[in-house]
C-alpha cells in the first residue's frame, strides 16, 4: 500500500438535515428532518478516502481534550487512517473545532466555530515536530498532502518532505480575502510540486470573473498560469475542481514533452475532465467532503504513480460517489467500487506488485 501523508484540520459536524423539497429560508425558523454529528475537516476527510481506495494514510493534525477530539480518533482508526500524531491539546488550548452545516436538496451551508475558540494550531516546538518526528511521520511516504491548517506545521512537514524527495500536494483554499492572511498558505504553495484549488480562488486573488467561466475559459486559464508563476513557481501542476463541471488542470512540461492532442503552445499542458456522472437512481444527497474526497483520491493515485490525465478521471469519480450520501464521508467510495474503465484498480494492484 501506497504510503500517504496528510497534514491538516480533523473536527467535527453537526449536520441538519431539511425536508425533501425545503429550502433554508433566511431570517426563519425551520423544523430539521434529522440531526446527527459526524467526523469531518479537510485533512481528515482527505485521509478517509485514501484508506478506502486501499492507500496507508497517516495524519498530522490537532484536537481539543474532550470527548469529542476523543471520539473523532476513534473513529479515524477504525478507517485506517493512522493517528499516532494527532496531537490531543492541553485543556486551555481550546476545543475541537467543529462546524454547523445545514443540507437543503443539492445544496448545503456551512457555519464554523469563531477561531478564537477553536484548539490552538500545532506549534511546531510544542508539540514536537523536530526533524526526527516529521522523518518518522514521513517515512515511505510518497505524497504529502496539506490542506492548509496548522500553516506552521505544514510548512515544516514540506520543507522536510522536499528534503527527502517526497511529492508535496498543497490545497489552496480561499477562506479569508485579507493579504495577511494568505501569507501562510503562499509560504506553503511556495513549496508545493502539485497544487488543488476551487474555482473561487483564483477568482478572489487573480482576477478571474467567476461569471465568465461557463461561456469562455479564458480568463480561468490566465488565472492559472499566473499562479504557476507566482504563487507555486516550483509546482508541476494545478487542478481546478469545478463541481458539476468536472475538473481543470495546467500542467508545466517536462523534458519538452507534451501529451498528444493537447494546447501546449506556450510550454503548459491544458486538460479538461469532465464530471463523473451518477446513474439516475443515485441522486445528489449532500456535497459536503466532494472536494476532499477529490483530493484524497488524487493524492491517492500519485503515491500509486498514476499519470495526472489518468488520475483526475479517478478524483472526479470519488468526488461524485461521496455525493451520493450524507455526510463528509458518508458516500466515499472503496476501491473494489472504482468502474473498471477508470483503470483505477488495475493500476493500484500492479504498482504494489512492483
Amino acid at each position: 500500500m501506497a504510503v500517504v501523508a496528510f497534514v491538516g484540520i480533523c473536527m467535527a459536524d453537526r449536520i441538519s438535515v431539511l425536508p425533501a423539497g425545503a429550502a433554508l429560508r433566511v431570517d426563519g425558523k425551520q423544523t430539521a428532518e434529522r440531526q446527527f454529528v459526524r467526523g469531518g475537516g479537510n485533512g481528515a476527510n482527505s485521509a478517509v478516502q485514501c484508506a478506502r481506495l486501499g492507500g496507508a494514510p497517516r495524519l498530522l493534525s490537532k484536537v481539543g481534550a474532550d470527548e469529542m477530539g476523543r471520539k473523532l480518533i476513534d473513529e479515524l482508526w477504525a478507517e485506517r487512517v493512522d493517528c499516532a500524531r494527532v496531537t490531543v491539546a492541553r485543556p486551555e488550548e481550546g476545543a475541537t473545532p467543529a462546524c454547523d452545516i445545514i443540507v437543503a436538496g443539492a445544496t448545503r451551508t456551512i457555519i464554523s466555530m469563531p477561531y478564537s475558540d477553536r484548539v490552538a494550531d500545532l506549534d511546531v516546538a510544542a508539540d514536537g515536530l523536530d526533524d526526527i518526528a516529521l522523518d518518522t511521520f514521513l517515512r515511505s511516504a510518497r505524497v504529502l498532502c496539506c490542506d492548509g491548517r496548522h500553516p506552521a506545521a505544514a510548512r515544516a512537514a514540506a520543507i522536510r518532505a522536499k528534503a527527502l524527495g517526497i511529492f508535496v500536494l498543497v490545497e489552496a483554499e480561499a477562506r479569508a480575502s485579507a493579504p495577511e492572511a494568505r501569507v501562510p498558505l503562499l509560504q506553503l504553495l511556495g513549496l508545493a510540486d502539485g497544487v488543488v484549488c476551487s474555482e473561487d480562488y483564483p477568482a478572489l486573488f487573480h482576477g478571474s470573473d467567476v461569471s465568465a467561466y461557463t461561456d469562455s475559459l479564458v480568463s480561468l486559464w490566465r488565472a492559472l498560469q499566473s499562479m504557476l508563476q507566482t504563487d507555486a513557481p516550483k509546482a508541476r501542476f494545478i487542478v481546478v475542481t469545478r463541481g458539476a463541471r468536472g475538473c481543470l488542470a495546467l500542467e508545466a512540461s517536462r523534458a519538452g514533452r507534451v501529451a498528444p492532442g493537447k494546447d501546449s503552445a506556450d510550454g503548459l499542458t491544458r486538460v479538461e475532465v469532465p464530471a463523473f456522472m451518477l446513474p439516475a437512481d443515485q441522486p445528489v444527497a449532500d456535497t459536503t467532503g466532494a472536494g476532499d474526497a477529490f483530493l484524497g483520491a488524487l493524492a491517492t493515485c500519485l503515491a500509486e504513480d498514476v499519470p495526472l490525465g489518468e488520475a483526475l478521471p479517478v478524483a472526479c469519480w470519488a468526488g461524485a460517489q461521496n455525493c451520493c450520501a450524507e455526510g463528509a464521508r458518508g458516500g466515499m467510495p472503496a476501491l473494489s467500487q472504482c468502474p473498471l474503465e477508470l483503470g483505477f484498480s488495475r493500476s493500484a494492484k500492479r504498482a504494489r506488485t512492483h
